[in-house]
């Protein structure tokens, strides 16, 4: 059980509120929307946290943290082509780190392409 399944939703919900305060208070910047959008995920409001994390992204274009979780949430909605279209900007600003290819050996195995699969687990292994 992760941290956030044992939260009650009433913690989420204010933890919202305060980083979206945090935003309209005080300098935008792209951790407050980073931060936001776990919340809405919590709360099942899949298009809200992408929302956040692409405006992390627009207020940071190196934001490399953001990119990988908004995979997730396009994944998790079975958005295949938005998922591989961010995660291809994530394997160029990250060529050497595990994730972005630990994210393609998933998405090509939800696609049915088990050697791309394959090739993409081995790079994250190396």
């Amino acid at each position: 059980m992760t941290i956030a399944e044992r939260m009650p939703t009433d913690s989420m919900k204010t933890a919202k509120e305060y980083f979206l305060k945090a935003i309209r208070e005080l300098d935008t910047r792209a951790v407050y929307h980073f931060n936001l959008a776990p919340t809405y995920a919590f709360l099942e409001d899949h298009h809200n946290a992408e929302l956040q994390f692409v405006k992390a992204i627009e207020l940071d274009p190196d934001y490399t943290q953001a990119y990988h979780n908004l995979f997730l949430v396009y994944f998790s909605q079975k958005k295949f082509n938005e998922a591989y279209s961010i995660n291809s900007k994530l394997i160029e600003l990250t060529p050497n780190e595990v994730y972005p290819y630990l994210n393609f050996g998933s998405y090509y195995i939800s696609t049915g392409d088990t050697s791309k699969a394959l090739d993409n687990l081995e790079k994250a292994r190396s």
